[in-house]
């Protein structure tokens, strides 16, 4: 059975203006063991080199993979099993027309899932923010107990554009979990040298009770 399984699910993050698709990253899960990996656009940097993806561990380790091979240690959380809310990493955009442009029939040709925000007219800097919930606290959360889940509502927030929510995967013990993705308007005025800019939240110690 294990064999008819993927070993790793992928999905791409797009927004949408007009007619093109601008690629703000790529998460890849690892079905099997429990990890997952974020992959940014071009020419990204960290350390003053080329990043070419964020590793996020299933025990808590989080690296980064430079483009020369070099693995840079960022932060440790809690296992990803016993999280019941976390945020994961923040990637701000001052320019998103001037990430890479995803054509149609790329987007149509991988065994990629795509995950389409659309721009909504906005051309102020914007944020992707990726979390970790568990079930426990979305069913808590709907029946209007105390939670640390804030729910991702356009209605009731103005600044998001767009949120989705997908399965971490059930083969490697992350049965409970889901990944949110939000994009935002960037709540504040630009002032960093740099048309992307990451941010690797530290733990929340916030527990799957």
């Amino acid at each position: 059975m294990n064999d008819e399984i993927k070993n790793h699910v992928d999905y791409r993050i797009l927004i949408k203006h007009k007619n093109n698709y601008f690629g703000l990253g790529k998460v890849s899960i690892n079905t099997h063991k429990g990890d997952f990996y974020y992959f940014l656009p071009r020419n990204s940097m960290l350390c003053g080199e080329k990043l070419d993806h964020i590793s996020f561990h299933k025990d808590g380790n989080i690296h980064a993979k430079l483009q020369s091979g070099k693995r840079v240690n960022l932060v440790k959380r809690q296992p990803t099993q016993n999280i019941g809310f976390q945020y994961i990493l923040g990637e701000a955009i001052k320019d998103f027309q001037k990430l890479p442009i995803i054509s149609q029939e790329k987007i149509d040709a991988e065994k990629v899932k795509p995950i389409v925000f659309r721009a909504k007219g906005t051309k102020k800097p914007i944020i992707l923010e990726l979390s970790i919930v568990s079930g426990k606290n979305i069913i808590s959360f709907l029946r209007g107990e105390e939670t640390p889940l804030s729910e991702a509502d356009s209605r009731k927030n103005p600044n998001i554009l767009g949120a989705e929510k997908r399965c971490l995967g059930w083969h490697s013990g992350n049965a409970d979990k889901l990944m949110q993705y939000c994009l935002l308007k960037f709540p504040s005025n630009w002032d960093f040298p740099t048309n992307i800019r990451l941010q690797i939240p530290q733990c929340s110690k916030i527990k799957n009770k």
